[in-house]
């Protein structure tokens, strides 16, 4: 399939005008794929459309919104994705953590960032949180993608609960916010590695994001909406945000997570991708 129209790409401006259009013009029944319980599951587009509204008012039922960052400590998985463009459709920023970081890396990061929120996959990164919460006075909430139980946090689907009561009064409330953020507004907070020193945030707005999307898209035009993608990088890095995240969603590929690096091979023959992105190892 050959690139978009060059005045379809106009009118994307943001990360939450590449969400929109890929849920709402190629409305698969898997969008994302993750495997649980040895078995491949699926999110539709329209539960993806849900998931990210309902997280989103739930946000804003927190106090999130416009100049407020908020922290993704995960490994790749649907929720990932769901929290990252909850957080802009917002209008907010979010600051990307790597999974395998310390208790004392994760607070640099969620201090340097101010975070207000940050969400977690399971009980294990929750705790690197609970460890150093008393020494983060700007952090309000911490929200676990794991239903099981965890002490000081929320879970995603009280949050999503929330989100969901509030969008039942308005609709378009989420639309309607994100229509409002702009290329230059800020998107997110990627940090450096620190070998040489503190790591640094990156500030990368829209546009920044946005730029990698579509010129991604002149070098790989053939890359289409009935294939299916298996991303394996860190989505917390640069280079998986860009391939195997935005520009999949705006090509509408089926992203399918796998396990881990060392499940790739086995990940491989399930999902018999039709594209994989990698960097030089």
């Amino acid at each position: 399939t050959d690139a978009l129209p060059a005045e379809a790409n106009m009118a994307i401006q943001t990360i939450c005008d590449i969400f929109y259009r890929s849920v709402d013009t190629f409305r698969k029944p898997e969008h994302l794929k993750f495997k649980k319980d040895g078995a491949w599951r699926a999110v539709s587009s329209e539960e993806l459309r849900a998931a990210v509204e309902e997280t989103s008012m739930g946000l804003r039922a927190l106090g999130v919104g416009k100049g407020d960052t908020v922290a993704l400590l995960s490994e790749n998985r649907p929720e990932w994705a769901i929290a990252d463009l909850a957080t802009l459709c917002a209008g907010a920023a979010d600051a990307t953590i790597y999974a395998t970081l310390t208790a004392p890396q994760v607070q640099y990061i969620l201090a340097d960032s101010e975070s207000k929120v940050v969400f977690v996959s399971s009980a294990a990164q929750a705790r690197k949180v609970a460890e150093v919460r008393d020494r983060l006075p700007l952090l309000q909430h911490v929200v676990r993608f794991d239903p099981a139980p965890v002490p000081g946090t929320t879970s995603l689907d009280e949050l999503r609960a929330k989100g969901k009561e509030a969008l039942a009064a308005d609709r378009e409330a989420v639309r309607r916010r994100a229509a409002e953020v702009t290329g230059g507004d800020l998107a997110t907070l990627i940090y450096t590695s620190g070998t040489t020193g503190d790591p640094k945030g990156v500030m990368l707005t829209h546009g920044n994001l946005l730029h990698n999307v579509l010129a991604a898209e002149k070098v790989f035009p053939m890359v289409d909406h009935e294939w299916t993608a298996l991303s394996f990088l860190p989505l917390c890095h640069s280079f998986e945000r860009t391939a195997g995240h935005n520009f999949m969603l705006h090509r509408g590929v089926t992203i399918a997570y796998a396990e881990s690096v060392e499940k790739v091979p086995e990940n491989m023959g399930e999902v018999r991708p039709h594209i994989m992105c990698s960097v030089p190892r």
